[in-house]
């Protein structure tokens, strides 16, 4: 008896096996659910159903520029950006800009975009904070509208 030497500690089996590797998955989805919690959602929009019934109009709108040739052009200035519109000098148009920050619903910004016969705007881009932005684009030249979408970043 000497010889023997009693083994006291843990011992591994299947069932501690199964045990641990149930309570690593408990662990794991209490994680991903306290995470979900906690993950911020912001929708495109608040009003999705009513502008969902206009999308036919934008739809309408977009095709106008592709059949047009007049898909705006942007070029960056120090202050803000200067927005042409191909084929429209001499004609009085006018339209509003939306800034839409995809990441973060409170970097939205409208922009009106006042009547003018120059074919294009000097927008002011100041009230953006640094991020990416798609540059949604209305305006209307002889009672007909038009829309684009630019991407941007700041």
């Amino acid at each position: 008896m000497e010889n023997q030497k009693s083994k006291i500690g843990f011992r591994w089996n299947w069932g501690v096996g199964i045990a641990l590797v149930y309570v690593v998955f408990v662990v794991g989805m209490l994680t991903m659910v306290f995470m979900s919690k906690n993950q911020k959602i912001d929708l495109v929009t608040e009003n999705y159903y009513q502008q969902e019934l206009l999308f036919q109009d934008e739809i309408n709108a977009k095709q106008r520029v592709a059949n047009g040739n007049c898909l705006p052009v942007m070029a960056i200035t120090p202050g803000g950006c200067n927005l042409e519109i191909p084929g429209a000098k001499g004609a009085e148009i006018a339209g509003d800009l939306l800034a839409y920050c995809p990441s973060n619903k409170n970097g939205d910004c409208m922009i009106s975009l006042p009547k003018t016969t120059k074919g294009g705007w000097e927008v002011d881009l100041s009230k953006l904070k640094s991020n990416n932005y798609l540059f949604k684009i209305h305006w209307t030249k002889g009672g007909e509208i038009y829309s684009a979408t630019l991407p941007f970043k700041k």
